[in-house]
């Protein structure tokens, strides 16, 4: 691999652009952990080489060219409702692919959702990433999975409202979204909303049961893309 040049800076290293001398394929070098060894999911980004050298560990990971979710939302506004559910359904599905094999993102929001150049939606960034048994028992008040359900719940409002939230009070956000937004939102994606947002965790649905919700699964049939990169 050569290294080109730096593109961002994660949780625990340096990214840069990157491409294969022998078949010139781009990628994204990142020094980051061991999470990416375990995963092999489209809505995941995928890893493409691992090794040491001069004692630091290299991570090459495939480029997403179409930034960050936050990126796009700060360029081109906020995203249809359309969008929205093709974006959390490619989400829900990396997260339950997580969830069911123990482990837990723990810093999902836009930033850390990618695009590729064709408009594919990837969960990135895995330096906080922990088995839930694990976390909850080096953690004050443990919590499992679920909290990525609730920080799907506050990106999926930042899509439809451009980063613009009232509150982030736990017990108020979904009462005063409701109270400030434009009546321009579905009942199915309001009732989407309020169930991700629920407060008691033991309560929360899981990715599972999100991705079987009527929002979810009106999603236009051959919709495979965010167009409007």
């Amino acid at each position: 691999m050569e290294k080109l040049h730096l593109i961002g800076v994660g949780t625990y290293g340096k990214v840069y652009k990157a491409i294969n001398r022998y078949n010139r394929q781009m990628a994204a070098d990142d020094k980051e952990l061991e999470f990416m060894q375990n995963v092999n999911h489209h809505n995941v980004t995928n890893l493409i080489e691992i090794y040491y050298w001069d004692k630091l560990l290299y991570v090459f990971m495939e480029l997403c060219g179409g930034g960050s979710l936050f990126g796009l939302c700060y360029k081109t506004g906020p995203l249809t409702e359309q969008e929205i559910a093709y974006v959390t359904k490619e989400c829900l599905q990396g997260l339950h692919y997580m969830h069911v094999r123990g482990y837990m993102h723990r810093d999902f929001k836009l930033e850390n959702i990618l695009l590729t150049d064709a408009g594919k939606v990837k969960i990135c960034d895995f330096g906080l990433t922990r088995a839930p048994e694990v976390s909850m028992a080096e953690e004050r008040g443990s919590y499992d999975e679920r909290c990525d359900i609730w920080s799907l719940g506050i990106s999926v409002l930042d899509l439809a409202e451009s980063m613009s939230l009232l509150t982030y009070e736990s017990d108020k956000v979904y009462q005063s979204w409701i109270i400030n937004t434009k009546n321009i939102w579905s009942e199915d994606f309001k009732n989407f909303v309020r169930a991700a947002l629920t407060v008691d965790p033991a309560r929360r649905p899981t990715a599972q049961e999100l991705l079987n919700h009527s929002f979810i699964l009106n999603v236009q049939s051959g919709q495979g893309r965010l167009k409007r990169l």
